[in-house]
């Protein structure tokens, strides 16, 4: 059939087309409506064609296929493998299915390859983690690759799935190597040879904000967060006791671990201060004023003048110009 360009596809002419395909001019509503790209587009070979699992297709091999005409030719490449279809086998084709094409070169191919995805490595590291928890009883831990990032690829139109078909740990240098499997249900899925280390994990308190010097930390401003253990020193801060009331000695970022150098104790009682003094029992709370011999931090014991008698007491720091102090102590306060 002589190709109709698309500016004569007008009026009378999509009849006599029809006539031409060999469609009754009556009844025509009963049949497929034609397009364009059904009969005109000029047929053209394809260097590369990247395909899904369903199978190679027609108009993967050439541009231009008119849809009536469109099928699967063969299966589609396995992950990772590359098909060449010669110039015999393209000419083949086309003949074949009766497709206007001629090779414009000496030698014309096309090169069939899968379409891919890389599997993200925080997937393959959470399969190998649950095995090591299922297999060892290992936990509280994270599991980090040792050499070249992995790299696995699976079909683009499949869903992400792996499988741990072995894995070996070694408790006392904390390695493993396993062997794995993308996607986990094919048996000729490739198989892929992972090694990494254990790295014992705790939680440590961080600081939700950055902390300027000077400043106090408020039990507000403290979160937690999960960390290696190897990274943690004798200067890591793990009690959260010891930073609330605390001050930044300099700027501290928020979000990792803080270190005892970073921080001192906030002075609540200054020496000659003016302090409330609390005794306190399940059933009454006596308070009065006194005068700080001494400096002090939270639950620093310090001496405290009575200004009406000048007796010296001993009382421990719970606040700001605030103590508290012990039964024995009461008689002497007087």
């Amino acid at each position: 059939m002589n190709q109709i360009q698309a500016k004569t596809i007008l009026g009378g002419a999509a009849l006599a087309l029809c006539l031409s395909l060999g469609h009754p001019a009556e009844g025509v509503a009963n049949t497929r409506t034609l397009t364009v790209s059904d009969v005109t587009a000029e047929v053209r070979l394809r260097g590369n064609a990247v395909v899904g699992s369903e199978g190679v297709r027609l108009s993967d091999l050439f541009a231009g296929v008119p849809r009536i005409k469109d099928r699967i030719l063969f299966p589609s490449p396995g992950v990772g493998q590359r098909l060449m279809v010669g110039q015999k086998d393209l000419k083949r084709i086309a003949e074949e299915n009766d497709l206007d094409w001629q090779s414009r070169t000496s030698v014309s191919t096309t090169m069939v390859t899968r379409d891919t995805v890389n599997v993200p490595v925080a997937a393959i590291r959470d399969v190998i983690e649950q095995a090591l928890i299922e297999r060892f009883g290992l936990q509280t831990f994270e599991a980090a690759f040792v050499g070249a990032r992995p790299n696995i690829e699976i079909g683009a139109d499949e869903p992400i799935s792996i499988a741990v078909l072995d894995i070996d740990f070694d408790s006392r240098t904390q390695h493993f190597v396993a062997k794995v499997s993308a996607p986990a249900n094919d048996p000729a899925a490739p198989r892929y040879r992972m090694t990494g280390r254990v790295h014992q994990l705790a939680d440590v308190p961080i600081l939700r904000r950055n902390i300027l010097p000077g400043e106090i930390i408020q039990a507000s401003d403290i979160a937690w967060k999960s960390e290696r253990v190897a990274l943690f020193s004798y200067n890591t801060v793990l009690d959260v006791e010891k930073l609330i009331g605390y001050a930044a000695r300099r700027p501290i970022s928020g979000g990792r671990p803080i270190r005892a150098s970073d921080i001192k104790p906030q002075i609540l009682v200054e020496k000659g201060a003016m302090v409330t003094v609390t005794y306190r029992t399940a059933s009454m709370a006596i308070t009065t004023r006194g005068k700080a011999m001494e400096r002090g931090i939270r639950g620093n014991t310090i001496r405290i003048k009575n200004l009406k008698t000048d007796k010296v007491i001993y009382g421990q720091v719970i606040g700001a110009d605030a103590v508290t102090i012990a039964p024995a102590t009461l008689a002497r306060l007087n």
